[in-house]
């Protein structure tokens, strides 16, 4: 069978839908929100053996907020998983055909009552039958940094995945969803096992990313993907449970080393800890970020969008009005974000440095008597440019730095890359540190790693708080901080160990952060 028949039934909903179609959202969280119990290491497939009812349930939510597919509740659903808690393999067997079943019956029930309805907006929605990786399993986080450890191979991973495959198939889903891979290893071990099992319905592979570069691995996507272009198994790939911030950067680096369809659902933008099982308790974007974001990302290539772990049935509404998936989120054009800065002594913020004339605003800090300048939030190549030229012209003595803001955590706002932007700053010696302010903290680690690459001045890094400034409203998000003071004080340690040599906070961080950093960074080794 090749891979045009395969991908057939795929190809032909994304073309119902519009060109983009949209896949359902947090699965675990609505449970939770339904009284369920899944602080557990089956997660949210704990409610395959004691509440199945919710499953269903929360499959309809979704069905009647405009999702075009249903993904399972097997993503926690292994086999080992379920003999541990002392259930036999032919129970657990079951169980995972449950999951699929589940979904099936939703999806038709559903279908039977809109069918035949006038002007309908809803189409016939496939049901993807979840597969979650091998840390999934494991429940440490390692979906999140890609370390199986050495005794982990090849032949481990597909003997880990291959019953469950089976059956899984077997249940008869429309499509096979591989999620949070973190590594280029297990990739291989589904495409392999996909060709092995001669699975003939279609399936997607997506990664995590914890920097919104690379994956949790550190390996390329380049790297990731040879194998996956090269199977006909492999209908679509992408990302999932990432934050939202870093989809867009991703899906153009997706763009460029393959040409299957691109599927992104990110989570929120809150982050797990692997340790304490669970999500630090803030909400970094509603559902109108959310929307705007789902268009953007379509526009730059996706062809299936959802939202995954922390997102909610009402949310996938704004993606439905008139029938057609986000159609309503292009009437609606927004300004750019802004994200307005926190108060730092002596301060230069980003309104054109070319506007300050030798009796402006430069002066009249430098005469003011400061130990240095910060220009802050510069978004572009130019006014960097003019920041250099106004300190060579004013003949700045005191140390200068100059500081970039970033909304992709790649290149500046601009969509310039930082190695165009540091060019002429590296030939200044009035400049004498660079750096990064106001973007969000997930972006800082690997920025580092790129501006130190361009650069041997010293590297500064304040980030915000991971909160979006509304520049509609003028206000931010209704959140608690997305970096609680106890995780800012782990980035901080990875970011100076990284090679920043200043580090401080930007926007919504508070003397606490501060002190949490400050503590951490001076202890002696």
């Amino acid at each position: 069978m090749g891979f045009e028949s395969i991908s057939a039934k795929l190809d032909d909903l994304i073309q119902k839908a519009g060109g983009c179609a949209v896949v359902d959202g947090g699965f675990a969280t609505q449970l939770e929100i339904h009284g369920a119990a899944i602080n557990d290491p089956l997660w949210s497939a704990l409610c395959l053996i004691k509440e199945p009812h919710l499953i269903k349930q929360v499959h309809m939510e979704y069905l009647e907020a405009g999702a075009d597919i249903l993904v399972t509740s097997s993503y926690q659903a292994t086999l080992p998983g379920f003999i541990a808690r002392g259930i036999s393999a032919k129970e657990a067997e079951l169980l995972l055909e449950k999951s699929v079943n589940l979904a099936v019956q939703a999806r038709n029930k559903f279908w039977d009552t809109v069918k035949d309805a006038p002007a309908r907006s809803y189409y016939r929605a496939l049901v993807a039958a979840s597969v979650g990786s091998y840390g999934a399993y494991l429940a440490d986080g390692s979906e999140y940094s890609g370390n199986y450890g050495p005794d982990v191979n090849l032949e481990k991973l597909k003997d880990f995945h291959r019953r469950r495959l089976q059956v899984l198939v077997n249940a008869g889903p429309d499509l096979i969803a591989f999620e949070t891979i973190p590594n280029k290893l297990e990739a291989q071990a589904c495409v392999e096992l996909l060709e092995e099992e001669n699975v003939n319905i279609p399936s997607w592979i997506c990664f995590s990313s914890v920097d919104g570069v690379n994956a949790p691995s550190g390996e390329s996507f380049q790297e990731c993907l040879e194998v996956l272009n090269k199977s006909d198994k492999v209908a679509a790939v992408g990302i999932n449970c990432a934050p939202p911030h870093f989809v867009q950067s991703l899906i153009q680096t997706f763009k460029k080393v393959t040409d299957k369809v691109i599927i992104v659902y990110p989570n929120s933008g809150e982050i797990w800890d692997g340790i304490a099982k669970k999500w630090m308790p803030s909400k970094c974007f509603d559902d109108d970020n959310f929307q705007a974001y789902a268009v953007r990302w379509r526009d730059a290539g996706a062809k299936l969008i959802g939202d995954k772990v922390d997102f909610l049935p009402f949310e996938h509404e704004s993606k439905y009005d008139d029938g057609s998936p986000l159609a309503d989120s292009d009437k609606k054009k927004k300004e750019p974000l802004h994200q307005p800065k926190g108060k730092h002594a002596v301060e230069l913020p980003n309104y054109c440095a070319g506007l300050f004339t030798r009796s402006g605003c430069l002066k009249v800090l430098v005469n003011a008597g400061p130990d240095l300048i910060a220009f802050e939030t510069i978004p572009n190549k130019l006014e960097a440019q003019a920041c250099v030229e106004l300190l060579e012209e004013e003949n700045v003595n005191i140390p200068s730095w100059i500081c970039f803001s970033s909304v992709d955590g790649v290149n500046a706002p601009s969509g310039e890359s930082f190695q165009e932007c540091l060019e002429v700053l590296n030939k200044s010696d009035k400049v004498a540190a660079v750096g990064i302010n106001c973007a969000p903290p997930h972006f800082v680690q690997s920025l580092i790693q790129t501006l130190k690459k361009v650069t041997d001045k010293v590297i500064i890094v304040y980030p915000n708080s991971g909160e979006i400034w509304d520049g509609i409203a003028k206000k931010w998000m209704p959140s608690s901080k997305c970096s609680a003071d106890d995780n800012f004080q782990a980035y901080a340690v990875r970011w100076r160990d990284a090679g920043a040599k200043l580090i401080g906070g930007c926007c919504r961080t508070t003397p606490s952060t501060i002190r949490s950093i400050s503590k951490v960074l001076k202890e002696k080794h």
